[in-house]
């Protein structure tokens, strides 16, 4: 079985669907005995959601075609300044 540390190694190929058939056997097995695991997969499931919907902008499509000329020297200066 899994330890937790490989069990969290695993995480993203998990969710990418990655893992050999074992070892995602491995993984669903000790997600049945760790409530730990249980719960940490499933808050960094709603991790990854909740930085998608932040993320993601029904506005999208709007792009500005212009920047305001003020706001590339503020952006210049403040590069130069660090």
């Amino acid at each position: 079985m899994l330890s937790c540390k490989e069990l969290i190694e695993s995480l993203t190929d998990y969710l990418e669907g990655r893992l050999s058939l074992p070892r995602k056997a491995a993984f669903q097995l000790h997600l049945l005995c760790c409530g730990q695991c249980r719960d940490y997969l499933h808050n960094y499931e709603i991790t990854i959601a909740a930085s998608k919907q932040a993320f993601s902008d029904p506005d999208d499509e709007v792009t500005p075609t212009e920047v305001p000329e003020d706001l590339i020297q503020a952006i210049l200066k403040a590069r130069q300044d660090s």
